[in-house]
């Protein structure tokens, strides 16, 4: 079974790599939150061996990881008692806090020569991620309509997404710069908000 889930992981991270929109993502990721933190590894990976997928089974998932529901038990402590005597032998998972990363904030590049298409993503972090954060992706998406740029929001991060030609690369930093740079007015929040909430 896992080697059929190996091969079928690597498959997968194959057909993420031909995506654009995934590679990019994680090159923000590991830009913004360092390349070695939980938050800028890649989600894709393929070079997990069997020990490194045991390993993570157990450190995640345990019996302190567990909700069991029962109905119609008549002496509550009792059946409590017996279930945890059942299942004392079981694994316990980690139940240390998650490490929170820090928002460090950089860049990374991909050369793919053959592409013959430059792809820029711009990022920041959201302070309040949430809605002000979708608002705030309708903003850019409203102020960039004109200039083929595309917005985003993923996780905690927020940006602008434009291509161009190789010829043509001199151009993006242009695009998405005017489009972070725009004036917020209330006229352009309120149509933000109107977006967000369709």
């Amino acid at each position: 079974d896992v080697r059929d889930a190996i091969k079928l992981a690597k498959f997968q991270v194959g057909e993420a790599n031909k995506s654009v929109e995934a590679v990019l993502t994680e090159q923000i990721y590991a830009a913004a939150y360092g390349a070695s933190s939980s938050m800028g590894r890649p989600f894709f990976s393929a070079s997990a061996s069997p020990y490194e997928i045991a390993s993570f089974r157990s450190k995640g998932y345990g019996i302190n990881g567990a909700i069991l529901t029962a109905t119609g038990i008549a002496d509550h402590d009792g059946f409590c008692a017996e279930v945890e005597s059942l299942l004392a032998e079981s694994p316990v998972g980690d139940s240390s806090a998650a490490p929170t990363p820090e928002y460090l904030g950089g860049e990374a590049r991909l050369s793919a020569p053959s592409a013959g298409y430059a792809h820029v993503a711009l990022a920041f972090e959201a302070k309040t991620p949430g809605p002000i954060q979708n608002i705030l992706k309708h903003c850019y998406a409203l102020a960039e309509k004109e200039s083929g740029a595309s917005t985003f929001s993923t996780g905690d991060l927020v940006g602008v997404y434009a291509s161009a030609p190789s010829e043509g690369v001199g151009s993006l930093a242009g695009i998405i710069m005017d489009t972070m740079s725009t004036s917020l007015d209330s006229e352009l929040i309120a149509k933000a908000k109107t977006l967000a909430k369709a």
